[in-house]
Order: C-alpha cells, then sequence, then structure tokens
C-alpha cells in the first residue's frame, strides 16, 4: 500500500508530461497544415484539390444520400450538443463538463468566424449548393464545430477512468467516424471546399491544445 501511495504522484506527474508532449506535437502539427492551406487557398483561389474533389462528388449525389448528409450535417446544431453533453456529462472527469464543452465549442465558433472574415473566402458556385449560407468559406464552421465539442468529449473520455466508461477506444472511434461525417457533408453538399474542411480540422487541432491547457487548469 505505502508503494502504491509513493507511485501515484509519480504516476499522474508521468500523465501530464504525456499530455503536454501530445498537445505540443499537435499544436505544430496543426499549425503548419493550416498555414500551408492558408497559402495555398489565398494564391490559388479554388486549389486543384477543390475542383477534383467537386468533380468527384457531384456525380455521387441521389435524393435518398442528400437526405441522409443533411442529417448528419445537422448533428453539431445546439439541441444536438446540448443533448449529448447532458448525456455524457456523469462520464466524464471535469468539475463543470458542460461549460467545458460549452466554452470550447463557443470559442472556437468565434475563431472562425474571425479567420472567415480575414480570410474572405467566397463559396463555391451557388448553384451547387444543396443548403443555404450566407458566411465566408474558410475554413469550415461545421467542421470546427464538430471538431471542437466531438474532440473534447474524446479528450475527456480519455481523462476518466477505466472504470466510469469501458470501451473508450469503441467510443473514440465512432467519435471520430462522426466528426469525418460532419467534415464529408459540408463537401458533399457543395458549401465548402476540400480545403476549407482540412483548414477547419487543423485549426480546431491548434484550438483544442490551447484550449485545454487553460481549461483543466480552471474548469
Amino acid at each position: 500500500m505505502k508503494h502504491a501511495k509513493t507511485d501515484a504522484p509519480l504516476e499522474a506527474a508521468e500523465t501530464a508530461a504525456d499530455w503536454s508532449r501530445a498537445r505540443l506535437v499537435t499544436m505544430a502539427a496543426g499549425t503548419l497544415v493550416f498555414a500551408l492551406l492558408l497559402v495555398w487557398v489565398v494564391r490559388t483561389g479554388v486549389t486543384p484539390l477543390d475542383a477534383a474533389v467537386i468533380e468527384a462528388v457531384l456525380p455521387l449525389r441521389t435524393d435518398g444520400l442528400t437526405v441522409v448528409v443533411k442529417q448528419v450535417t445537422s448533428l453539431v446544431l445546439p439541441p444536438v450538443l446540448l443533448a449529448v453533453s447532458l448525456a455524457v456529462a456523469p462520464f466524464v472527469q471535469a468539475r463543470h463538463p458542460w461549460l467545458y464543452l460549452a466554452l470550447g465549442t463557443g470559442t472556437a465558433s468565434l475563431l472562425n468566424s474571425l479567420v472567415k472574415l480575414l480570410v474572405a473566402r467566397p463559396r463555391p458556385d451557388e448553384a451547387l449548393r444543396l443548403a443555404i449560407e450566407t458566411s465566408m468559406s474558410f475554413p469550415s464552421g461545421h467542421t470546427m464545430a464538430a471538431m471542437s465539442f466531438y474532440g473534447l468529449l474524446i479528450y475527456l473520455l480519455w481523462r476518466t477512468s477505466a472504470g466510469r466508461l469501458p470501451g473508450r477506444r469503441l467510443w473514440t472511434a465512432l467519435l471520430g467516424l462522426l466528426i469525418l461525417g460532419i467534415g464529408l457533408s459540408r463537401i458533399y453538399l457543395c458549401v465548402h471546399y476540400a480545403t476549407d474542411v482540412l483548414a477547419g480540422v487543423a485549426l480546431s487541432l491548434v484550438w483544442l491544445s490551447l484550449y485545454t491547457k487553460v481549461a483543466d487548469r480552471l474548469l
């Protein structure tokens, strides 16, 4: 028992160091990818990647698939996020889980709006769109909302003791697929270019790295 008590602070310190290293690597990678995408988009406008993806997506559209995709893209609407927050709160380690998730998602949304205003990239041709959007295109707001909310949820699940929520790897995979699906839905609906979605992922990784560092101390 004495050894267990002695080892506990050391294990906690090692875990904190692991999270710090993970944040640094994630932040560096996200910053690099976002910067490269930003320069590419500013210099090129519609990149060859964007054009190729749109050309590949258009023939895949069907009425039935469009209905499904619109349901997927709606999984970042506030009522959905509120319901998910209430459902998962008992299983995560945070003094104020709802506040933790709400602040993370809300500040990511503000960051997204600011970058959209600064870059001012028009959305794809309106004739191709299957949804009505009025804001700028870069980076994707839905992708950032999915990354910030469901990404934070993944992070909180991994801070949870194994006994409180079994199957964390399965939940991580499912939430990861959900984030991917929401991002792809924006491309399918032609309300975003592929580079908008990739930039949303990259910028979200940077923001999540910063946010979790601060929020873990305050919330």
